[in-house]
């Protein structure tokens, strides 16, 4: 591998850039729903590269903010500025980059989304240091996971509507929920380090009962949706009941004392039911139009 690729792999790593476009699989459905159909190729595409920029950005400067606790915590001091890999410098000319291409496409999609792009940057930066002060960090990094679809909404249609916010909080349990799970890997370190989590102040169990109801209220929500969707029928109440299915793998695979395999098995489930909410949702609302 040569020095090039290897330096754009540790860039991909340190920015979590595969994690990162999960967000496509959501934010297409929004861009559907909020449409009524397929619009311009070029506005999904600014859509698309200032979510996924807007991720990368931030994942960047929440590895700056943590390179010190990182370096501590033995499962994450072989991370890229942590060993050397990426300079302090490299990262943040990597977030300044990746902030100002959301800035960008905010401009080119509409005002609105223009004046509200530093707001997504005040969030995605804010997030990395709440952990310090409020055990309820997981539940903002939700939050700010599901401001992308009212945000896709904003840029589809420029207005405020209800329906994207109960979007937004059916994401917000999503992501909650699995960083709940992740998170009872650093129970130990976080109480060592004075950092707030659920597992840290409540321990392992109640964080995977939060994790369990947050997945049941994603699951409510997005069983709502017909309410809101005509277009959605039983196709997508199928898919609907084939997330619960793997739902429930997914908790009953998880084991506290095999903490690796909880990681890989949260990782991967978590992947598989967003595509799986992708891929129904829109099958179903193009069969019926």
């Amino acid at each position: 591998m040569t020095g090039l690729m290897k330096k754009l792999k540790y860039y991909a790593n340190h920015t979590l850039f595969l994690t990162s476009l999960t967000i496509v699989f959501p934010a297409g459905v929004a861009i559907v729903f909020a449409a009524e159909g397929l619009p311009g190729v070029r506005t999904m595409v600014w859509i698309f590269v200032a979510l996924i920029a807007t991720r990368l950005g931030g994942n960047s400067f929440n590895r700056i903010a943590d390179r010190k606790i990182d370096a501590a915590n033995p499962r994450t001091e072989n991370r890229d500025m942590v060993s050397g890999r990426i300079k302090l410098a490299e990262a943040w000319v990597l977030t300044v980059i990746f902030f100002g291409v959301l800035v960008f496409t905010a401009w080119n999609l509409n005002f609105l989304c223009f004046i509200l792009s530093p707001v997504a940057i005040a969030l995605a930066i804010g997030y990395s240091y709440t952990k310090r002060f409020t055990w309820l960090c997981h539940y903002i990094l939700g939050f700010i996971f599901g401001g992308a679809i009212v945000a896709v909404w904003i840029a589809i249609r420029g207005t405020v509507e209800f329906f994207p916010f109960w979007f937004g909080a059916g994401m917000m349990f999503w992501v909650a929920g699995r960083d709940l799970v992740l998170s009872t890997l650093d129970e130990d370190f976080d109480s060592g380090a004075g950092l707030h989590s659920i597992p840290a102040r409540f321990g392992v169990k109640t964080a995977l009962a939060a994790a369990t109801l947050s997945k049941l209220a994603f699951l409510a929500i997005l069983a709502s949706f017909p309410l809101f969707i005509p277009q959605l029928g039983v196709l997508y109440l199928v898919g609907i009941g084939v997330i619960f299915a793997l739902q429930v793998v997914e908790f009953a695979l998880i084991n506290p004392q095999k903490r690796k395999r909880m990681l890989i098995t949260s990782f991967a489930v978590n992947n598989v039911i967003i595509v799986v909410f992708f891929a129904v949702a829109l099958t179903d609302y193009f069969l019926y139009n």
